[in-house]
Parts: C-alpha cells; structure tokens; sequence
C-alpha cells in the first residue's frame, strides 16, 4: 500500500511528457513540443525535466505558469533583452546576443 500511495504521489508533483501541440498567434502558426531526442518519459518530476534538458515538460511548465508573469519576473531580475510572448519562450531567447 506504501508503494502505491507514493507512485501516486509522484504522479501528482509529474508533468506528463508527452506529444502536445499548441497554437501560436493568429497566423495558424502551431509548436509542437518535442524532445531533442525525440522520447517521450510520461509523467517527469520537474527535477528530472531540469537534468534531462526535456523540452515537452518545460513548454507544460511554461503554460501552468503564463507566459505574462515569466515576462514580469524577467524584467525584474533585470533582463532588458526581447523575449518572445509566447510559450516559445520556455525554449530559450528569442536571439542571443553575439560575443564582440
């Protein structure tokens, strides 16, 4: 019974990576979240997601939390750069600014 309660337990603080596509803007413009090595875990605990670089369960994160607040607590860690207002925006900077 231990064993149970704690693998639902651990399902409860997962995110599901799994296949998702969302929309982007108004143009039919979708992402579709995939993994870099094209896997899909199922249900990932954040820190797993972290170690793993996994793209699905960072998109998922992203949109639990909103795109808007990300933006907000980017600004006020002192980040001045474009971000992307999209889900896109877990992925990583819109640009990287180049090394002169």
């Amino acid at each position: 019974m231990w064993r149970r309660s704690r693998r639902a337990s651990r399902r409860r603080r997962s995110i599901d990576d799994a296949p998702v596509t969302y929309p982007l803007g108004r143009n039919g413009k979708t992402l579709e979240a995939d993994n870099y090595d094209r896997k899909f875990r199922g249900p990932t605990t954040l820190q797993q997601a972290v170690e793993e670089s996994i793209n699905v369960v960072t998109v998922k994160l992203q949109e639990r939390i909103g795109v808007d607040r990300t933006i907000r607590v980017a600004r006020r860690v002192g980040i001045s750069s474009p971000l992307n207002a999209d889900l896109t925006l877990a992925l990583g900077p819109r640009t990287c600014p180049s090394s002169s």
